[in-house]
């Protein structure tokens, strides 16, 4: 089995991730609701 299309593999980068971490910390830790019934993450 081969791809399609060549794969590059990249070396993990630990900070990288942490700065992609921090960058959305706020979206993990308090997501958005879009319900206008209400939410239970958000208690509304």
């Amino acid at each position: 089995m081969t791809a399609d299309q060549m794969v590059i593999v990249q070396p993990y980068d630990a900070a990288a991730w942490d700065d992609f971490y921090q960058a959305l910390l706020h979206v993990i830790e308090d997501p958005v609701c879009y319900s206008s019934a209400g939410c239970a993450i958000h208690g509304r």
